[in-house]
């Protein structure tokens, strides 16, 4: 409507790279749905809030990693993915990513209150987010093209999050409950540094795109265990469940 074709398929490409932080939170999602209706069913907001605001840490850490690699890889894997002609999509990518990642934190904890029955509250906050995603698209993409989309977008993203984490205390439960956020703000940091730098230093992109998040998977996890983001009874109560 705004721009021409070539923009919007530049776009669209750095929607499906970002998109690909969501992959696991939607299959939690809908899982949690089920979930929680059940615990909701009981009267066990207890349990409610200790399941998601762990739910809410392991989403936050998964999905922190995939995004610390693509914005670590993209010189790399958007031409690789969708040929040269594509790397003018790379710098709405990067700005994507920070909306897209609180897109993926908030989906559990939308499925959560999903599973209360009270839909009302949710629909209200979201309608109110998609609002400040439209007028961010009307205003930013005339002027600034696929970065304004994109400022856009993240923001309104961002503004999912916010609605609903006030939306789950007015619901009943807190996803927040008993979360570190200098740990995991540290473990996210010190991981983007670190990875980035391993990163920059392969010249070679297909070597770049083997090595790193095999090297970027292992390194987090260490210094998730060193931030204690991540404890070593909780991996081995994990390795028994499976």
């Amino acid at each position: 409507m705004f721009r021409n074709a070539s923009e919007t398929g530049y776009y669209k490409a750095a929607m499906v790279v970002s998109g690909f932080v969501t992959f696991a939170p939607v299959a939690i999602q809908v899982a949690f749905v089920h979930l929680t209706s059940e615990l909701w069913d009981k009267g066990n907001t207890e349990d409610i809030t200790r399941l998601t605001s762990r739910a809410t840490k392991y989403n936050l850490l998964l999905a922190g990693l995939v995004t610390i690699g693509i914005a670590s890889l993209s010189q790399e894997f958007v031409p690789f993915y969708f040929g040269s002609d594509y790397t003018p999509a790379i710098p709405a990518i990067l700005v994507l990513l920070p909306g897209t990642l609180a897109l993926a934190i908030a989906r559990p904890i939308i499925a959560t209150g999903q599973g209360s029955g009270r839909l009302r509250i949710l629909v209200r906050f979201l309608a109110v987010a998609s609002l400040i995603n439209l007028i961010g698209n009307v205003l930013l993409i005339p002027k600034m093209g696929i970065i304004g989309a994109a400022i856009a977008t993240s923001v309104g993203y961002g503004s999912i999050l916010f609605f609903a984490i006030i939306g789950a205390r007015k619901i009943g439960f807190d996803p927040l409950h008993g979360l570190s956020f200098i740990r995991l703000t540290g473990t996210l940091a010190i991981s983007s540094i670190t990875i980035y730098s391993f990163a920059s230093i392969i010249e070679s992109n297909i070597l770049s795109l083997i090595l790193v998040p095999v090297v970027g998977g292992v390194i987090f996890l260490g210094i998730s265990l060193a931030f204690k983001s991540v404890k070593i009874s909780e991996l081995r109560q994990f390795m028994n469940q499976s």
